[in-house]
């Protein structure tokens, strides 16, 4: 399935209504409908709203606060199995920050557990839909879910998007702390709409990916500290000198990825950890791009128990500064493989869990085949997927830089790993396109989409 942004382009004039809240909301009134942009057929989206965007909701002295579409069981129920992959949200003023939430079955009144977080405030554009897709898509298990978002903005703006309503009963959640949740339609009799939220679900298939391209982070803040959800460090201590930092030095896609470096006794000395869940069945992979600069060393693992000083290792490799490697897998230096210094490469792990299997790749090229629970050194280690551990190897400091991108976990592989995209545009005025792979698998071709600024063509060209 392709996702895309779609963009509108309105104008709007002001309407402010005081309401009974300590701090005041006001609604911005759209001219005429903004209409969602056409929902792809293979994704099934539960909504509230119309689908139209008719007016945007603010704090009239700027602020926090939450809005959140509350789907009951009786909605999910029919899904079970699938995953929310997606979501459609009408954003009219740019905010200050923006950041998904989802969050698992609480009381009809307020949601439980956040199930997952993602600051979008890089992603999304003004006056328009925005389609975002989720780092971590979310199992549907029937329970309530509540999908929204969180905003942060100054005085004269108006974020969040509604419809003309009437408001729905769990249409038009919202959240201003101290709290509690509460429906907008009732604290605000006069502002009784729906929020433009869609929360977009795909069939189960594949199960679980988590994908991170880390163009949603701040540059130059630490990636667990952003992201203590899906992120932590060696001590379980996101924010402190184990915590890797969102660099823009060099990126895979995008402008960002993180470094993994050490600077020196009490000082940064990265030890980034991925919880993996601790898998226990299935057949699981774990894949990034990697770039070194000449002379740089890098590492990671994977973990079959992360429990700090008592964490179990699985396999790990070595980056080694003059492109070599090596890898200990049910043996120590089980193999060796080489790598391109000062370009991006392909990193993959897999295992079988429940064959007990696991490879390595570099480079597209395939490293090594070994009994998973065998260990690190041929010492065994549970039959247990935990976690990934990337950590800045060599005891000179200056000597570690490594950068990662493009952070992949799933339970099915990469169907086309790409090592470069290029575009660029002909003295004919024709737009040419290049690119490399480093591995495809069960791969028909290349469709390739054109998008310009009010609308869309998909399917323009295969090959």
């Amino acid at each position: 399935m392709k996702k895309s942004i779609f963009f509108f382009s309105l104008s709007f004039l002001f309407l402010f209504i005081t309401s009974i809240l300590a701090q005041d909301f006001s609604v911005k009134q759209a001219e005429k409908p903004n209409q969602a942009p056409g929902q792809d057929q293979s994704v099934i989206f539960l909504q509230w709203d119309n689908g139209t965007n008719a007016n945007s909701i603010g704090l009239t002295s700027g602020g926090t606060f939450e809005v959140s579409a509350r789907f009951p069981a009786s909605v999910t129920g029919t899904y079970t199995g699938y995953n929310l992959t997606l979501m459609d949200i009408y954003i009219n003023d740019l905010p200050t920050s923006c950041i998904l939430k989802i969050y698992d079955q609480g009381t009809a009144t307020s949601p439980g557990t956040l199930l997952h977080s993602q600051d979008v405030t890089s992603s999304i554009v003004g006056l328009n839909w925005n389609t975002l897709i989720l780092s971590t898509p979310v199992p549907i298990t029937g329970n309530d879910i509540w999908v929204g978002y969180e905003v942060t903005h100054t005085a004269g703006l108006y974020p969040c998007g509604v419809d003309p309503g009437p408001a729905l009963p769990d249409g038009d959640w919202i959240y201003l702390a101290p709290g509690p949740w509460a429906k907008l339609s009732v604290l605000v009799p006069t502002l009784n709409y729906n929020w433009n939220i869609h929360a977009g679900l795909e069939q189960g298939g594949g199960g679980t990916v988590y994908f991170e391209d880390f163009e949603g982070f701040t540059a130059g803040g630490q990636v667990a500290c952003q992201d203590p959800v899906n992120w932590t460090t060696w001590s379980n201590a996101p924010c402190g000198n184990e915590d890797a930092t969102v660099s823009t030095n060099y990126a895979f896609s995008g402008t960002k990825s993180i470094l993994i470096d050490y600077l020196g006794t009490n000082q940064r000395y990265v030890d980034l950890v991925k919880p993996l869940g601790g898998q226990t069945s299935g057949t699981w992979y774990v894949d990034f791009m990697a770039y070194l600069p000449t002379g740089k060393y890098g590492y990671y693992n994977i973990l079959a128990d992360f429990a700090g000083a008592s964490s179990v290792w699985a396999f790990q490799a070595y980056f080694n500064a003059g492109g070599t490697g090596t890898i200990d897998a049910g043996a120590a230096n089980a193999a060796t493989f080489t790598f391109p210094h000062n370009t991006w490469f392909p990193v993959q792990f897999m295992v079988n869990l429940d064959t007990d299997q696991a490879q390595f790749w570099v480079n597209g090229v395939s490293v090594y085949t070994w009994q998973y629970s065998l260990g690190t050194f041929g010492n065994g280690c549970p039959l247990v997927l935990d976690a990934s551990d990337i950590f800045a190897p060599n005891a000179t400091p200056a000597n570690n830089e490594m950068y990662i991108d493009d952070f992949r976990f799933a339970d099915t592989p990469v169907p086309v790993e790409l090592t470069s995209f290029t575009g660029i545009v002909n003295t004919l005025g024709q737009v040419v396109l290049n690119w490399e792979t480093a591995s495809e698998l069960n791969n028909l071709g290349f469709e390739i989409e054109r998008r310009t600024e009010n609308f869309r063509i998909q399917n323009c060209w295969f090959c």
